[in-house]
């Protein structure tokens, strides 16, 4: 009997613009193998002015290597870089890991896109 190999873990990105504000939707598991295209989408935010909010409500999964990743992002962007609506496994991974008094956490997405430019 032949057992299919489980789906590769994807992590899902789509983007729109609301208020003036470049808002990202991250889907799925931020990990090692996953977290690459989510590189891209913020070394191109950092050639830009627009603030970037990244909607974590929908991963699932994220290790050490997105959190690299934010802290990174969170070094070039600054205030523009604007984390909204984690998801319980990211909020748990950001209280674990110290980052949610380092990083710019907001309740959700609207709140993130209205936020003050000097930060929360």
């Amino acid at each position: 009997m032949h057992t299919p190999h489980p789906a590769e873990p994807i992590l899902q990105i789509t983007e729109r613009t609301e208020a003036g504000a470049r808002v990202v939707v991250l889907s799925g598991e931020a990990d090692l193998d996953t977290v690459q295209p989510l590189r891209v989408v913020l070394q191109d935010a950092a050639a830009h002015a627009d603030p970037l909010v990244l909607d974590l409500s929908e991963v699932s999964f994220a290790d050490s290597t997105m959190i690299n990743v934010l802290l990174l992002a969170h070094g070039e962007l600054g205030v523009r870089l604007r984390l909204a609506s984690p998801s319980e496994f990211v909020r748990r991974l950001f209280a674990l890991t110290g980052l949610e008094g380092v990083l710019p956490v907001y309740a959700g997405v609207a709140q993130a896109v209205g936020a003050d430019p000097v930060g929360p």
